[in-house]
């Protein structure tokens, strides 16, 4: 799943903001591709936590910036590998969130979650 500015991606994203918790819901087709959002390693790609399902963690190049893709019917990348932004890295699975297809996505710098619209192109 690549984002493009549109209304229609928009209109899909719903931001939680809780103790420790910043990340979008985005609404997919049922097992969409999610592709990386930028270049990086895999460090995680397993059972996440809680209500995260499969779920895929990328250190982005520096270290300092992680991207987390949750919600996963099928994690595509192993631990470890390299990829390039737009490698499919995953399926979209099912959530909790009204019964949809969704990912979960969140940036987080080293461990801290952060705003994701800080870091999407200003269309967004």
């Amino acid at each position: 799943m690549t984002l493009r500015p549109s209304k229609d991606v928009r209109s899909f994203l719903v931001f939680y903001s809780g103790s420790c918790k910043i990340y979008f819901i985005i609404r997919t087709k049922k097992r969409q591709t999610i592709k990386a959002s930028a270049p990086g390693k895999v460090i995680y790609s397993s059972w996440g936590p809680g209500s995260y399902g499969k779920m895929i963690i990328v250190r982005h190049v520096g270290g300092r910036f992680h991207s987390v893709y949750a919600n996963n019917s099928k994690n595509l990348v192993k631990l470890h590998q390299n990829v390039l932004a737009g490698t499919p890295i995953a399926r979209a699975g099912n959530s909790r969130y009204k019964g949809k297809s969704t990912l979960r996505f969140e940036i987080r710098y080293r461990t801290v979650p952060k705003n994701p619209l800080s870091y999407l192109p200003k269309a967004y």
